[in-house]
């Protein structure tokens, strides 16, 4: 028999609705205004065959951003998304059995990642 945590076994996979682009999208928490055009334009002009080959270094940026909001580097880090800066902030100051208290409706993944942690998950209308 393989083990697998209780925790992610009994968690329930949140999928959201499919067909929605032109909508709305407040529940995935999405910038309903998107991108300004300008900043859009400026990135495309960077992107090139070798810069979507390679894995990205984010030292640089990193060092500049630390520096902008007037931080140590050790005191910044970069995630894949929202989905995994949640899911390192549960992890670094959640606790097992503890209540994590957010605000509801908000983004399924606080439900989701501290249902895999074995927290207890407070949504607050």
């Amino acid at each position: 028999m393989v083990y697998v945590n209780e925790n992610i076994k009994n968690t329930i996979r949140v999928f959201p609705q499919q067909n929605r682009y032109g909508k709305h999208r407040y529940d995935m928490n999405e910038n309903p205004e998107g991108l300004p055009r300008d900043f859009v334009n400026s990135v495309l002009r960077e992107i090139t065959p070798e810069f979507l080959s390679i894995y990205p270094e984010p030292d640089k940026f990193l060092e500049k951003y630390a520096s902008y909001i007037g931080v140590e580097r050790n005191n910044v880090v970069a995630t894949n998304g929202s989905d995994m800066a949640i899911r390192y902030l549960l992890e670094t100051f959640g606790e097992k059995g503890k209540d994590v208290v957010t605000v509801s409706p908000s983004f399924e993944m606080y439900w989701v990642n501290c249902s895999i942690l074995g927290y207890h998950h407070v949504p607050i209308p």
